[in-house]
């Protein structure tokens, strides 16, 4: 081993040690300074810069906090998975929640898991190791793994090409907390590898591969599943524009076995309803103005978002596509006009297009978070742009190869650490009025749950936060309810959290919207309050027997 290997080795156990203790005190100064050097040593192209980069960050944002949930997504998966745990699959007898039950892969191998190394699925008391907890810690490091697999094989920047997915910050706000797109990206990027194997070698190895893995992101997620369904076709497509058969050929009956595997499956499952309503909504986003259909209530106290709103969640995602983007396109018109397109060249450009075009579609219209949509080409295609911007420095005369993927990789950290909320490297409190919204969840949000389970029946309302988590537990409905809780004497039981001081997070018409939570709260002091407990308070008209 080199001086400058030992040298970098040292760095990284640094970088690790630092990156922990900061994320656990919430330390900003330590936090960046752990980044920082993990930044410098994946700069100078040293593998250890990655190990210490992925620690912190994917702790960053759960805080390693295992026994408790992170993410307002989770109450629902973790009922379904202790479900499948007490009375196998398939489940039933739970009829609210998010969690699909038609998608069992997650569930079934969170209830195998908690059985193996007895780790409960559902907090308690005694804040327990969570497997729901860790396991998507596990599910994101193999994510990652698979992403440095494909960048070794078929990149010659190889640790560079990790850069793209361990800054893009949507990555971990989505796939992090315990759900079913946190499995689902991780057989995405397996069964994008998996393409890719095909593409050398269609043996009988890679196609039992192929097909096993595929399979298992059916029943694992359906949006991750419908997007890799689009991925397949544009292989397809991709041998056709190469003036490739072999490889339209090869991909043909395995695209329409896949498709028709998945149609089958969620009509079975029921879940084509969900995929209607979907259809629906972009069709009325396309045709509604949603400022014209909000009532008095909403226009009066909505809140506008600012100038770092801005910045952080529509121009930073949009640049960061832009750098991933531009190196692909250049290389594929270099290729065009040489006629020697390259089929993983044209599939990244094919499949950008596809994901930019539904970003559009999603910015416009009330149904799928834009960076969730853009993880996917984030994780399908970045790697392999960063090898394409080593690509344009080689055609470029006055500027290294070197040094422009240097550029690339500064600019995904640059851009990474604007979209960072500073809440999620600090003690400060979210700045609720920009949309953002701390997503770990302590023991009071459990203790208020078994609360209204045993004592409240009559009708229920709280913003989304409540909603999301007192459904699941429950089974009882939560309604956003505005319009009844500016009323003189509002009805039912009023479920208030912490962050209802500042905003009241309600869905309307297919959209979360964020409105001014004043009128509410200067309702509650004519109410009673039989429960509180520090995070979230209760109040009625009526004190329950």
């Amino acid at each position: 081993m080199d001086r400058v290997t030992k040298g970098n080795l040292i760095l990284a156990f640094f970088a690790v040690f630092i990156g922990v203790v900061g994320v656990r005190l919430q330390e900003f100064i330590l936090i960046t300074l752990a980044l920082l050097v993990s930044a410098f040593l994946v700069i100078q192209r040293s593998k250890s810069g990655v190990f210490p980069a992925t620690i912190t960050l994917l702790f960053l944002f759960p805080e390693a906090s295992f026994g408790n949930l992170y993410g307002f997504d989770t109450h629902s998966p973790v009922i379904i998975a202790r479900e499948v745990l007490n009375n196998g699959w398939p489940v039933s007898g739970i009829e609210l929640s998010w969690g699909y039950v038609g998608t069992p892969l997650m569930h079934i191998h969170t209830a195998v898991a908690s059985v193996l190394l007895n780790l409960p699925i559902v907090p308690t008391s005694g804040s327990k190791l969570l497997i729901s907890a860790f396991l998507p810690i596990i599910y994101a490091a193999s994510t990652f793994l698979f992403i440095f697999v494909l960048a070794r094989r078929y990149t010659s920047t190889k640790v560079a090409s990790i850069v793209p997915v361990l800054c893009w910050v949507a990555f971990y706000t989505w796939k992090v907390p315990f759900s079913r797109q946190a499995l689902g990206i991780f057989f995405f990027v397996a069964s994008v590898l998996c393409v890719h194997r095909l593409l050398d070698s269609p043996n009988r190895r890679n196609i039992v591969l192929f097909s096993l893995v595929t399979t298992s992101l059916i029943l694992t997620h359906h949006l991750s599943s419908a997007i890799f369904g689009v991925y397949l076709g544009i292989v397809v497509l991709s041998g056709f524009i190469t003036s490739r058969p072999d490889i339209s050929a090869r991909f043909r009956v395995p695209t329409i076995l896949y498709v028709l595997i998945f149609i089958l499956w969620f009509v079975l499952s029921g879940f084509q309803d969900e995929f209607v309503l979907i259809g629906a909504s972009v069709l009325r986003g396309m045709t509604v103005s949603t400022s014209s259909i909000f009532p008095a209530w909403l226009t009066q106290h909505g809140i506008s978002y600012s100038q770092t709103f801005s910045i952080k969640k529509i121009y930073a995602i949009w640049a960061y596509q832009i750098v991933l983007a531009t190196p692909i396109l250049a290389i594929a018109l270099l290729q065009f006009r040489k006629r020697e397109l390259n089929p993983r060249t044209t599939i990244a450009l094919l499949f950008g297009g596809v994901i930019a075009s539904l970003s559009v579609i999603a910015s416009l219209t009330p149904t799928l978070d834009v960076p969730r949509l853009m993880t996917f080409f984030v994780v399908a295609a970045g790697w392999y742009a960063i090898s394409a911007w080593g690509d344009v420095g080689d055609i470029v005369n006055y500027i290294s190869a070197k040094q422009v993927v240097t550029v690339a990789v500064v600019s995904c950290i640059v851009l990474g650490a604007v979209m960072i909320p500073l809440f999620e490297v600090s003690s400060s409190q979210p700045n609720y009025y920009d949309g953002q919204k701390d997503e770990k969840l302590g023991d009071d949000a459990l203790k208020m749950t078994s609360w209204v389970g045993s004592f409240v029946s009559e009708p229920i309302y709280g913003d989304a936060l409540v909603q999301e988590i007192v459904i699941p537990f429950t089974q009882q409905p939560v309604e956003s309810g505005f319009e009844n809780l500016v009323q003189e004497q509002p009805e039912g039981t009023v479920v208030l959290a912490e962050r209802n001081n500042y905003v009241y997070f309600g869905h309307y018409e297919g959209s979360t919207v964020i409105i001014d939570s004043s009128p509410v709260m200067n309702k509650t002091h004519t109410m009673s309050k039989p429960y509180t407990n520090g995070g979230y308070d209760i109040y009625q008209n009526t004190t329950p027997n």
